[in-house]
């Protein structure tokens, strides 16, 4: 019965994940248009901060709780796994169009945030300062994200969106509105939270069943778990030839990830640093986020090969853990 219920769980989960994200990238395709947005911006706050918000529940519960190492490893594995292991996935399926813009501005801002992470826990322990100073960049990032987006657009002189996504949005022909966006929006993160939920618990079940431990269920189950928002809505995404939200999730969910995740739990309450985490897990996710940078530039296409790559540098990380 345990085995059955919590298989339930995850075939469950799985189902409204897969749903939920092909409506979300629908309804945010949808406002992007009504406002003249592109859909990088759209895909780097919208959609990134809708896809994140199960690893916000998750890591918050856990810091509440007293477990920083999974909430810690949540965000961390979650990172890894957004770039290593979705990204790759999807490269693989159909190489990705790169948006200049996200490699040249918004990438290199994730990388560096990575590398002040990592610098901020060598002393073991995530203070509320250094996590309110994670706040503060997240406010200044939005608003020059903000700006920048408004200015390509008055440079390009024409709306970024594709004719074809609006089709896809409006079958009729007609624009999409308001309203009908975003409720599709907010049908789709309601969605994803409760799929992710679902999907975790039966995982988490499994894993305690075979007494793994906290930090890596938190590195591996947990956050491979809640990157299954990010994974299903890129790829559908990239699928519908929507290149520009698939990459503005992915790089805008890692670098919310830490500036909100860790900003808000660690200002609630100072976060503990493993010396595995410290050691292996960091360093890793901003070698694997700093390798992202070149792949993404070459002819600005991640092909099928390097995201072959990245999953070959995923599985070695996984196995390691194990």
């Amino acid at each position: 019965m345990f085995i059955l219920t919590n298989a339930v769980y995850v075939i469950s989960g799985l189902i409204a994940l897969v749903y939920s994200a092909d409506v979300l990238v629908v309804g945010a395709i949808g406002v992007a248009t009504i406002f003249g947005l592109s859909p990088l911006l759209i895909g780097l706050t919208i959609v990134a901060l809708g896809t994140s918000m199960p690893e916000l529940i998750v890591s918050l519960q856990a810091s509440l709780q007293g477990n920083s190492g999974i909430a810690v490893g949540n965000v961390v594995g979650s990172n890894i796994a957004n770039i290593a292991l979705i990204l790759g996935i999807t490269a693989m399926v159909t190489p990705i169009k790169c948006n200049p813009a996200a490699i040249s501005r918004d990438l290199p801002i994730t990388i560096a945030v990575s590398l002040i992470l990592w610098i901020f826990c060598l002393n073991k322990e995530l203070s509320r300062i250094e996590s309110i100073f994670f706040l503060i960049i997240l406010v200044g990032y939005i608003i020059y994200s903000y700006r920048s987006s408004l200015e390509e657009k008055k440079s390009e002189g024409s709306n970024t969106i594709e004719s074809d996504s609006i089709k896809e949005t409006s079958p009729n022909g007609k624009p999409p509105s308001f309203a009908d966006s975003s409720f599709k929006i907010i049908i789709g993160l309601v969605g994803l939270m409760i799929g992710a939920k679902l999907l975790i618990d039966g995982a988490v079940n499994f894993a305690k069943f075979l007494n793994i431990s906290d930090e890596i269920i938190g590195l591996t189950l947990v956050a491979v778990g809640t990157s299954l928002p990010e994974f299903f809505t890129s790829f559908i995404a990239a699928w519908k030839g929507n290149a520009d939200i698939a990459i503005g999730n992915i790089v805008g969910s890692n670098l919310l990830n830490i500036l909100v995740i860790l900003g808000i739990c660690g200002t609630i309450i100072p976060l503990g640093i493993s010396d595995h985490m410290i050691k292996v897990d960091i360093p890793v996710m901003f070698g694997i986020t700093l390798l992202s940078l070149p792949f993404m530039r070459t002819g600005f296409v991640l092909s099928k090969l390097e995201g072959f790559i990245f999953l070959v540098i995923y599985s070695v990380y996984t196995y390691m853990l194990f």
